[in-house]
């Protein structure tokens, strides 16, 4: 929704509507899934709640095309549809798969990232050095949070799981599946990395510290976020095999708290980003709207 307005505002007021129009849908969404079913029964009409914020939805979406295909640049066209087609996906997510095994997060850090790439575009900036800096260190960092998500599935929660007995979970086969997943998810989460790396550290002229900064971020969101759903096979192997009813919340490792909490801060600030003051902003060489006469 940041997304959302922060294109609408440099476009019409049509606009403008069209982001009234989703955010009143979303509001409304919201509100009717945590309404209980007994407060509902009560209440005439609350039943259509769900359908009406989905109509409002779609005629966000036929409203915003209109209005920024014929008054915008094409750079906002996308942002908006990007935008609207996650929150879109967030609502229809339930009805392919039981609500409580769905985490939105991690589609909601990918639609972040996503957002701020398309928002990066140079305008010829001459920090280069501060800009390779980040981007060296934001990529240290992610391959050190990589690592630690590594070590976190692999090794310090099947020690919590198995009662300490590392050497008697990797002698099962059944184990074997779910370690395949994390090393998929590990290949594929450093080769973003290094994307990362390359592509900052050679469109780096004409790229800002902080459009490199909050990309960063971004991607760190996702790492973290997406290594819970990589490792649930695993887990949930785990789990079935050692059955361990001795351990309570208490006892879980705290490693994988701190790294979860990490990643909903790093998608906060990554989210925010398009309300951060015009001078911290990732918004590139698109022009600016032209003020009234």
């Amino acid at each position: 929704m940041v997304s959302l307005w922060a294109a609408a505002r440099l476009s019409s007021g049509l606009a403008r509507t069209s982001a009234a129009l989703g955010t009143a849908g979303l509001g409304i969404f919201a509100a009717a899934s945590t309404i209980p079913i007994v407060v509902s029964d009560a209440i005439p009409g609350s039943r259509h709640l769900p359908t009406f914020a989905l109509v409002l939805l779609a005629l966000a979406l036929v409203v915003g095309i209109a209005a920024w295909v014929r008054d915008a640049h094409p750079l906002y066209v996308a942002r908006a549809v990007a935008a609207v087609a996650t929150v879109a996906a967030l609502l229809l997510l339930p009805y392919f798969g039981p609500l409580p095994s769905v985490n939105p997060l991690p589609l909601i850090a990918i639609a972040v990232t996503t957002g701020i790439v398309l928002q990066v575009r140079g305008r010829g900036s001459r920090a280069t050095r501060r800009t390779r800096t980040v981007v060296i260190v934001a990529s240290t960092l992610l391959l050190v949070l990589l690592a630690l998500e590594l070590v976190d599935m692999l090794v310090v929660t099947p020690l919590w799981l198995s009662d300490g007995d590392l050497s008697s979970v990797y002698a099962l086969p059944a184990v074997v599946t779910g370690v395949g997943i994390l090393v998929a998810w590990a290949i594929a989460a450093f080769v973003v990395v290094l994307l990362y790396l390359v592509l900052g550290l050679r469109f780096a002229r004409s790229l800002v510290p902080q459009s490199a900064l909050f990309l960063g971020l971004a991607l760190g969101a996702v790492v973290l976020l997406s290594a819970s759903m990589a490792g649930t096979d695993l887990w949930l192997r785990l789990y079935e095999i050692f059955a361990p009813s001795h351990l309570g919340p208490s006892d879980a490792p705290r490693l994988s708290l701190y790294l979860y909490v990490a990643g909903v801060v790093m998608l906060a600030v990554a989210a925010l980003s398009g309300l951060a003051p015009r001078s911290w902003r990732a918004t590139g060489s698109v022009p600016e709207a032209a003020p009234n006469p």
